[in-house]
């Protein structure tokens, strides 16, 4: 394969064969090299149970659209090789047995930080459920209300829920050509609740971004019981 910038093609190769057969939960391909000529700006990649096969789904992102792409775990392989080699940057993979934060260097080479497993399981039923950016079940949504003790959106926090959603999906846009190996600081003035501020942490945390996140409210109460159960 002729790849459009530098890069160890027989690296990146190995890295994306463990990749796709190690196990995956889910793995985030963003930002871009110099001279990168793709225009995609995200990458999410996850496997995936349609009827009786088993795929690699590609969630691809341009900054307008998405494109969903399901193929086999050898044309995924490629896949992978193919965007990094048209200039994307970073990864941040997941599998069961651990986690991967993967950056390609100026000059092409492959530099893997491991770290151990953050998640357990991959759920790959492609219908079981809709799947959100921050799932129900994420603990700040109880502490905050928006979810039940069972981990499902109360029926009156459904807009608020939705709210959620699409705000870390414009937070995904501004921070797509961040270096995850680069600490990222968020102050939020005028917090109110903390709900937004939450979900930034807990999405950008989820996504292998370290991050440091500060919310600011002259309402002292509120922000008391936010500290003390958050």
């Amino acid at each position: 394969m002729t790849t459009d910038v530098p890069i160890d093609t027989d690296e990146v190769r190995s890295l994306a064969t463990t990749v796709v057969q190690d196990r995956l939960i889910d793995a985030t391909i963003r930002g871009h090299r110099p001279g990168a000529t793709t225009s995609l700006q995200r990458v999410r990649i996850r496997p995936v149970s349609i009827g009786d096969a088993d795929v690699i789904q590609f969630e691809e992102f341009d900054g307008t659209n998405t494109q969903v792409v399901n193929v086999d775990i050898e044309a995924a392989t490629e896949r992978i090789v193919h965007l990094f080699g048209s200039g994307m940057k970073t990864a941040f993979i997941r599998t069961t047995t651990g986690d991967i934060q993967v950056t390609i260097s100026r000059r092409g080479k492959v530099q893997q930080v491991r770290h151990a497993a953050s998640r357990k399981v991959s759920t790959t039923q492609h219908d079981r459920q809709k799947r959100h950016l921050i799932a129900e079940s994420a603990p700040f949504l109880r502490h905050v209300g928006i979810s039940t003790d069972n981990g499902t959106v109360r029926p009156n926090a459904r807009d608020k829920f939705r709210q959620v959603q699409q705000f870390v999906g414009i937070l995904d846009h501004l921070v797509a050509d961040h270096d995850h190996a680069t600490p990222l600081r968020i102050v939020d003035l005028g917090c109110g609740s903390g709900v937004l501020t939450l979900a930034a942490h807990h999405h950008l945390m989820a996504s292998g971004v370290n991050v440091h996140t500060i919310g600011i409210d002259l309402k002292g109460k509120l922000m008391a019981q936010r500290n003390s159960t958050v």
